[in-house]
């Protein structure tokens, strides 16, 4: 999380990994694997992490869990062409207590986005947005970025198409069960997935 803070996206990721494969602290690995791969610009993956993170426990209906995905979902939205939504989310993880949201300003890329999302709606629609993303239920948002996560992952991959051509396709928890061997998970982590 600190080499994201700093900018350096490829030794987050490379750090990520590395604890992903130590199985330490699971959930903030994969934190901050999704802030590395937001900053390496893999949109895709960053996404999918989000999504693990917004169902998956012991993350899934913690309140700081939802409100720290939220800059790094308020990023893919505004790459997504989403500038609106984009400050709105920003708004809420904004609205949280320091104790959560006090890393956001010591992050570049988030700095960078929101500069840039000011720049694009102006002054008075970037105010409008944020203050209403101020008062968005967080259960409900965090529900939407599930559903937004379910929508990308319905699209077709060349994984996803390769799996189609096999004689017997692999079932989705097979699928998972490689996704999270490949990713470096213990045989522990996967069977509390």
């Amino acid at each position: 999380m600190v080499a994201s803070m700093r900018g350096d996206y490829q030794q987050a990721y490379e750090l990520s990994q590395h604890q992903l494969h130590a199985s330490l602290a699971f959930v903030w690995n994969r934190f901050s694997l999704a802030l590395a791969m937001c900053g390496l610009g893999e949109n895709a993956q960053a996404s999918r992490v989000v999504h693990d993170l917004l169902t998956t426990a012991p993350s899934a209906r913690s309140i700081t869990w939802q409100r720290l995905c939220l800059p790094i979902a308020a990023i893919l939205a505004a790459r997504a062409n989403q500038p609106e939504w984009a400050v709105e989310l920003l708004g809420l993880a904004f609205a949280a207590p320091p104790e959560i949201n006090g890393w956001m300003d010591k992050w570049p890329l988030l700095n960078e986005v929101r500069q840039q999302l000011e720049g694009q709606l102006g002054a008075e629609a970037f105010y409008t947005a944020w203050e209403h993303g101020k008062t968005l239920p967080l259960d409900v948002v965090a529900q939407r970025l599930v559903e937004q996560g379910k929508s990308t992952e319905d699209q077709p991959t060349p994984a996803k198409t390769a799996n189609q051509l096999l004689l017997e396709p692999l079932s989705e928890r097979e699928l998972e069960v490689l996704r999270l061997i490949a990713a470096g998970h213990s045989n522990q982590d996967i069977a509390d997935y």
